[in-house]
């Protein structure tokens, strides 16, 4: 399974909403308000140890609180920390790439 993780914001409150998406489908598969490693925790613990064994990559923004996340995250192997590998697999299997904002 290779993801991307992003957060979105709204109003300028700084609202934020943190969003995995499965690159495989181009499709978001979990979002949680928030955008600290604990929100990212989250995700992690909703799939479970046997899916998050399954990951292979996760694309984000080199932001250290999903970093964390994803590094504690018990993965079988350390995940691909790289935006460009899941850009590029999405696009060799017919994908869309990655499209998470204007500035990704």
């Amino acid at each position: 399974m290779n993801l991307g993780a992003d957060e979105i914001s709204w109003k300028k409150n700084h609202n934020y909403l943190t969003l995995v998406s499965d690159h495989e489908t181009s499709k978001i598969v979990w979002g949680a308000l928030g955008k600290n490693a604990a929100t990212m925790d989250g995700f992690f613990e909703e799939i479970g140890p046997e899916n998050t064994a399954t990951i292979e990559a996760v694309s984000m923004d080199m932001g250290l609180a999903f970093i964390k996340s994803v590094r504690a995250g018990n993965l079988r192997r350390g995940p691909e920390l790289s935006r460009r590998h899941g850009h590029d697999r999405s696009m060799a299997r017919g994908g869309h790439g990655l499209r998470f904002s204007p500035h990704s």
